[in-house]
């Protein structure tokens, strides 16, 4: 497929008469004629068609176009590199077509560079890290690495000279080899972690948070003034400026859905790249098993029961290989599959009553995963509210034991059914109480840098993971840390592999923080802000 060839280009009139569009999209001097063609492929992309048809219009655009409008310093070794983006960093289930679109209009936006091809790659690659390793776990480094280490001497020697819109200065050895081959460059490498918006190029001035040069805190704060007007005039406030009102700020990569809508898209963006979180990459091994999954559950959809059997033998095998490869890691995922099987067949039915719901669609996840916690250390709590009318407690609570005996909550579930009111209650109740954890800590003596806590709200078929930072002098920074669906099907094993991703993500920032908690004070002292 040509995309030269598409029929429905936006008007150049148009993009004429509105220039900020285009400068938007950071395209230069490349022309109007090909960031039509762009801009219309992103807008078209087919949602609900088949992955192959949406793997083509990535190849397309990212290698055929992407690389024909820049000159090529070493293009047989470059190639090969976009062709493994699109293959192995972008996820090809058609449930997140629709939410990727945005992020990959950003993605696109580096690739029109006018800089060469292997610069264009590494703004590509700062793109997945900000925008879309978060949501699909992809490894970005081992990407960059492959840059750095077949670079030739012109590419190495324009990166000293790269515009940025960072404050960083890119460096690179005197003693740099002027040849194509591999070579371990740390100082390269380093170089290229911290492009435009990573934190190195953040800094505390007095009691404000500048991000590239932005003040956020100003920005920030400006959102919440206005919030706290609208308040004493008596005008209703969403739900973003509720949470603002106890400095609580919710930033979320749907920027229709974060505080950051209400400042410049700079701020948004650099609050985003600031707050970034890198997920646990998906074994292969594991996403295949998915994929052959749902495979033979879609094919037995009217009576998944009698294809039990079959997805049994296709998690056994996988669990026997992992067994005896040490594979750790594909084994807690094979583990927890295998534990949902017995659910399979609850998961298309919408009239459940909420305990019920949380057992099928999250209850076997979270005790997979937290269950191999140190018991002596850490618990775990699930609410019947049927049956204990407890409604302010969490439906699923994690918490650690210090060594004073203390209990400190890490980690909070909520969730409603799909046919419960779809009001606010829940997320505003869920972003006070991650507040409360992490002063909680911090009042205890954590280190505020170490300070976190994390919260899963669920509503119907979809699912929302939060984690929340004191980042500064009264600013809690609620981050989303991805939004995801629940199956709905019995075809559902690749949206549960998500989960667990964003569970195992939570686990782990909790172990990595673990020997810091276990060690807090059991006397609250006076909080820092």
């Amino acid at each position: 497929m040509n995309i030269d060839n598409i029929q429905f280009l936006p008007s150049i009139e148009y993009l004429q008469e509105h220039p900020e569009e285009v400068q938007f999209l950071g395209v230069g001097r490349l022309g109007l004629r090909h960031l039509g063609v762009i801009r219309s492929h992103m807008a078209h992309l087919p949602v609900k068609r088949d992955r192959s048809i949406w793997q083509q219009h990535l190849q397309n655009m990212v290698v055929e176009k992407g690389l024909s409008f820049v000159k090529k310093d070493d293009l047989p070794a470059i190639k090969p590199a976009y062709e493994e983006i699109v293959r192995d960093s972008l996820p090809m289930r058609k449930v997140l077509l629709e939410k990727s679109l945005g992020q990959l209009k950003n993605y696109c936006d580096w690739l029109l560079s006018e800089f060469d091809v292997h610069l264009v790659y590494v703004y590509a690659i700062d793109s997945i890290r900000a925008n879309v390793s978060a949501q699909f776990g992809c490894n970005s480094e081992h990407y960059m690495r492959y840059l750095v280490s077949w670079s030739g001497p012109n590419i190495r020697a324009q990166l000293q000279g790269l515009p940025s819109a960072s404050s960083v200065t890119v460096s690179v050895p005197a003693n740099a080899p002027t040849t194509n081959a591999p070579t371990t460059n740390t100082t390269a490498v380093n170089a290229v972690l911290v492009r435009v918006f990573d934190s190195e190029s953040s800094q505390f001035s007095g009691d404000n948070l500048v991000i590239n040069n932005i003040n956020v805190s100003a920005e920030l704060k400006a959102a919440r003034t206005n919030a706290l007007a609208l308040k004493a005039a008596d005008r209703n406030l969403n739900a973003i400026q509720l949470l603002s009102l106890n400095h609580i700020y919710y930033v979320s990569s749907r920027r229709a859905k974060s505080l950051t809508k209400l400042t410049s898209l700079n701020t948004h963006r650099s609050m985003l790249a600031f707050l970034k979180t890198y997920l646990p990459k998906v074994p292969t091994t594991v996403g295949d098993l998915a994929k052959r999954l749902d495979d033979v559950a879609l094919a037995f959809d009217q009576g998944v029961q009698d294809c039990i059997g079959l997805l049994e033998n296709e998690i056994f095998n996988v669990i026997a290989q992992a067994k005896t490869n040490k594979q750790q890691e594909v084994l807690q995922y094979a583990t927890i599959l295998f534990n949902l099987l017995p659910l399979v067949g609850q998961w298309p039915k919408a009239e459940l009553r909420e305990v019920s719901f949380i057992d099928a669609k999250f209850n076997a996840v979270a005790l997979g995963l937290f269950g191999r916690l140190d018991a002596s250390l850490y618990n775990y709590t699930r609410q019947d509210k049927a049956m204990q009318k407890s409604f302010q407690k969490p439906d699923f609570c994690l918490s650690i034991n210090t060594s004073s005996g203390e209990c400190i909550e890490l980690y909070q579930m909520e969730a409603k059914t799909p046919n419960a009111n779809k009001g606010n209650v829940d997320f505003l109740k869920l972003g006070n109480n991650m507040k409360t954890m992490v002063d909680e800590m911090v009042s205890r003596g954590c280190p505020v840098e170490d300070a976190k806590s994390f919260g899963t709200l669920i509503h119907g078929d979809t699912a929302v993971y939060y984690q929340i930072r004191l980042i500064h002098d009264g600013m809690y920074v609620m981050k989303e840390i991805d939004f995801i669906s629940l199956p709905h099907t019995a075809s559902g094993f690749g949206l549960m592999v998500q989960n667990i991703q964003c569970l195992l993500y939570i686990k782990e920032s909790i172990i990595a923080i673990e020997s810091v908690l276990e060690a807090l004070k059991p006397e609250r002292s006076e909080h820092p802000y």
